[in-house]
């Protein structure tokens, strides 16, 4: 029989148990012999069922100890895995630590500095609803004074306002200042807060824009969404335009707004901001008046209806500007990896930005705990690598842009002359509200000096940049001083030169204002510096050190002294005689931008035009008149207002020159700063053999638009005897000059015609000008030497004006088609007089005589001529032209010492009060810094 051991229940082995634990069974019987004695048989059996029972009770205490053990090994694996944990969560929670010790301190200034904007909300909204409402008009400077000025008076109200205000922040965000530098607006604070201001105020905002950025910008900004509705204050049917352009739900673009209130404005003013949908719903209406004006007088019933915002370009913006031009065209390499190397830092910034912001939000957004979040950790490992690597790329792209900077940075005295230049040229709206001048014209002139300067290898390149600056000095200053008064180019050039010697520290505050008035000379102004450059001797006084002191001493002489420090440090005399011949000036680039002309008495704008236009053998010369002035028959033809638009379309289409006089008119006005603005356009054609003049009086004031969509000349002779035969000089005949068969007697002869003339129209401007006002002489130790009664001064009183002999005397009356002094005497009928003497000369002698006698005819007065023209000397002759020149200026001066005496004082005058109100300011600090 077997016996499973391993299978017996536990019921029998108690029944077992009463054998195997009861002390008086046979089983339990302290040694087998005993059941050996009773009953052998019994003994194997009993020795078998305590073997089973011990067997059953270590098998028990066996199966207890294993259960024990497997429950210690459990026991043990469970705390081998909990060290594991803890180990993996120590070592996460020490990597976790080490990596957001950076974004601890960077999320908690950002805390501090969101909890110190949550406090000053209220005011921040305040003051950016201030400058929306009234600041927009301000410079820089300004309107940081105002805002300054409206914190203090919150903080008195106790209202909280933001310790560090930035008002650009307030009105825009970084998403809407990146589109707007995508549309062409240049990354520059101001720059971004005049757009900012445009965008975000609640009237209709008028954008004073005289460089035309906000037009461009504003333009290139909606050309995705369907583009601007570009109107003009003066179209016909401006209203239902505006409104059909509202309901198609297209901003508006007013372009050339008058600064005045007409019927067209009115009607504008009078559109709601909102209009009723054929589907019922509000859509509001965008629209934005632009002028060119600067400084604009605008009448009280305006101003309420508008917001002004200024647009202008501040000066270091300029300067950057002009600088990245000069790197793309001298060192295209550079450039295009500049541009490179700046997209991709802001590139890499906004996906830094943006991996900062995944790293937050999903820590914010962790459900489980964080050191267990495997996954979690896992892609904020990835991000805080992926910014490392940002970092790192970041800090390399600085260093090669910094290199990069280096270079460019050679080419700032280039872009900083430009600056200067542009600068200056701005501050002569001082003068004249006519002095405006299209950024975009000096821009293309910049540009043309730096590809038509002549690169060669023998240059250095110190030599270039010296080269580059010149020439864009000497064509910006000419292009400049064609469109001022004689009277103002001086000035006009002096204050430049001052910039110059301002920004290379050759020339300070004290010493300027000196120059400016003696009066408030100062022991600040030293007289030992030097020039600057080290070429210069040592010892030297500095050019306005030395006008100082020329201002001190001879007052009379600052305009020569003035004339001769322009022509020193600008290095061309003739810059302050700009050629001014029509004919050479209408060039192929005036195909597209048209030349304006102001007119005066002493110039016949239609014969320069028709000279030059047949000079080319061009046809279909047409000229606008909206005044009365004489035409010549046979060569014009006369349009009237209605068929302007007309024509100037198929003028510039089909080829053509147009002459629009007194284009002030209202008439016309609006008519050509159309088709002016088009011409402007790069996707309209024009006709290579198409110009168009245009002329507005010089009595009138011209729209700041129609001059900056033009080319401006100013061509009247300054009032003076050397600046008068000058210009008479310009129109000798060079080959009848020189090789006419009476030879010298002949160039006298011209001479003394050219002196006549020069008498006749300095006598006729200054026939009864009453003498300057008295000012009482301010006398003090340092300026006793300028008012002394020993030495002539503008302080000191002058003298009666002087009573000509010239004029006393009874006139004759002058025949019929000839002009005496008290008619016009211009430099068209000097042509014709030249060509008269020269006819006059091929039948007679042209002895003294025979030219008094002709001068007589002309100009009448004969015995007033006599002496003069008889006296001039005869080596006029037989020397140069220019020699010549000067020998019949200070022969005339002597003659007339009274006459020239008088118009010396009244330059002078002149031209210290043009210079002070000018350059007054050339020493204040740009309103802008560039945000590289």
């Amino acid at each position: 029989m077997e016996v499973e051991k391993d299978t017996i229940s536990d019921a029998t082995l108690r029944k077992l148990k009463k054998y195997t634990e009861n002390p008086n069974d046979l089983c339990h019987l302290r040694s087998l012999s005993q059941v050996a004695k009773v009953s052998k048989p019994c003994r194997p059996l009993c020795a078998w069922l305590k073997a089973l029972d011990h067997y059953s009770q270590s098998e028990r205490e066996l199966a207890e100890l294993q259960a024990r053990y497997e429950a210690c090994v459990c026991r043990r694996q469970q705390l081998d895995g909990g060290i594991k944990r803890a180990t993996a969560r120590l070592q996460r929670c020490t990597r976790l630590t080490t990596v957001l010790a950076d974004e601890d301190s960077r999320w908690s200034a950002k805390i501090k500095t969101l909890m110190s904007e949550a406090e000053g909300v209220y005011g921040e909204c305040t003051l950016g609803g201030v400058a929306v409402a009234y600041l927009g008009a301000l410079t820089s400077s300004h309107r940081d004074q105002l805002l300054q000025s409206v914190v203090n008076i919150l903080v008195t109200s106790g209202v909280v306002t933001p310790a560090k205000y930035d008002l650009m922040e307030t009105l825009s965000t970084s998403e809407q200042r990146d589109t707007w530098e995508a549309a062409d607006l240049y990354r520059d604070p101001a720059c971004f807060l005049q757009a900012a201001l445009v965008l975000s105020a609640i009237r209709r905002p008028l954008v004073l824009d005289p460089d035309y950025m906000c037009v461009r910008w504003l333009t290139r900004l909606h050309e995705e969404q369907g583009g601007l509705q570009v109107l003009h204050a003066g179209d016909e049917d401006l209203l239902s335009k505006v409104l059909s352009a509202a309901h198609a739900r297209r901003p508006i673009l007013v372009l050339h707004t008058p600064t005045y209130l007409t019927y067209n404005l009115r009607k504008l003013l009078e559109v709601p901001s909102h209009l009723q949908t054929s589907d019922g719903a509000l859509q509001e209406v965008v629209m934005i008046l632009v002028t060119g004006s600067a400084t604009p007088t605008l009448p009280q019933e305006l101003c309420v209806h508008v917001t002004r915002v200024s647009f202008a370009l501040p000066p270091l913006v300029l300067e950057e500007r002009l600088l990245n031009d000069v790197l793309k065209m001298e060192r295209e390499d550079l450039y295009e990896q500049r541009a490179s190397l700046t997209a991709s830092i802001m590139r890499d910034q906004k996906a830094l930005e943006a991996v900062d912001d995944t790293i937050l939000k999903k820590l914010t957004q962790a459900s489980t705990a964080l050191l267990d979040n495997e996954e979690l950790l896992a892609a904020f490992y990835e991000a805080k690598s992926t910014s490392a690597e940002f970092r790192t790329r970041l800090a390399e792209c600085r260093r090669t842009l910094q290199k990069i900077g280096n270079v460019r940075d050679k080419y700032r005295p280039v872009a900083t002359r430009g600056r200067l230049l542009f600068s200056t040229s701005t501050a002569l709206r001082r003068l004249s509200r006519n002095y405006v001048f299209s950024f975009q014209h000096f821009l293309h002139l910049f540009s043309v000096c730096i590809t038509s300067g002549g690169r060669t290898e023998t240059l250095s390149f110190d030599q270039r940049i010296h080269s580059l600056v010149v020439s864009v000095t000497q064509l910006v200053v000419t292009h400049v001083s064609r469109a001022l008064h004689p009277a103002h180019r001086l000035a006009f050039t002096t204050a430049l030169c001052a910039a110059i010697s301002a920004d290379a520290g050759t020339l300070t505050p004290p010493a300027w204002r000196a120059v400016l008035d003696p009066s408030v000379l100062d022991e600040e102004v030293g007289l030992t510096g030097s020039r600057g450059p080290a070429e210069m001797p040592r010892g030297r006084i500095s050019d306005f050190n030395a006008l100082m002191l020329l201002r001190i001493a001879k007052p009379r002489q600052l305009v020569a002294g003035a004339r001769e420090v322009v022509n020193i440090m600008l290095g061309d005399p003739h810059l302050l005689r700009p050629d001014l011949a029509l004919g050479k000036l209408l060039g192929p680039e005036e195909r597209k931008l048209p030349v304006l002309v102001w007119a005066d008495y002493g110039r016949d704008v239609a014969g320069e035009v028709i000279a030059a236009a047949h000079s080319r053998s061009v046809a279909g010369i047409t000229r606008v008149i909206m005044a009365t002035p004489a035409e010549k028959a046979g060569e014009l033809d006369s349009v009237g207002v209605p068929n302007l638009a007309s024509l100037l379309v198929n003028s510039v289409q089909q080829g053509g020159w147009i002459i629009v006089q007194g284009a002030e008119s209202p008439s016309v006005l609006s008519t050509l700063l159309g088709a002016m603005t088009s011409l402007g356009s790069p996707d309209v054609k024009v006709h290579e053999d198409f110009r168009l003049v245009v002329t507005v009086s010089v009595t009138k004031a011209a729209p700041p638009d129609l001059t900056l969509l033009a080319r401006p000349l100013y061509s009247q002779p300054a009032p003076t005897i050397p600046a008068t035969l000058a210009a008479a000089a310009t129109l000798i005949n060079m080959h009848n000059y020189r090789h006419h068969y009476s030879g010298a007697r002949w160039r006298r002869a011209v001479w003394q015609v050219a002196a006549a003339h020069t008498i006749a129209s300095v006598t006729r401007h200054w026939h009864g000008h009453p003498p300057p006002p008295p000012v009482p002489p301010t006398h003090t130790p340092r300026t006793q030497i300028a008012s002394g009664p020993s030495r002539p001064s503008s302080a000191s009183p002058l003298p009666p004006t002087p009573t000509l002999e010239l004029l006393d005397e009874p006139e004759a009356q002058p025949s019929p088609g000839h002009v005496g002094l008290d008619g016009y005497v211009n430099l068209e009928e000097l042509t014709g007089t030249l060509k008269c003497l020269y006819k006059l000369s091929l039948e007679y002698a042209l002895d003294d005589d025979t030219v008094v006698h002709f001068l007589a005819v002309v100009y009448g007065q004969q015995k007033s001529w006599q002496e003069i023209v008889c006296s001039i000397p005869g080596e006029v002759g037989v020397v140069s032209k220019e020699a010549a020149q000067s020998i019949v200026t200070a022969h005339l001066t002597a003659c007339l010492q009274d006459l020239h005496n008088l118009t010396l004082d009244v330059e002078y005058r002149a031209f210290q009060d043009d210079l002070t109100t000018i350059a007054s300011d050339i020493f204040e600090a740009p309103t802008s810094a560039l945000d590289e």
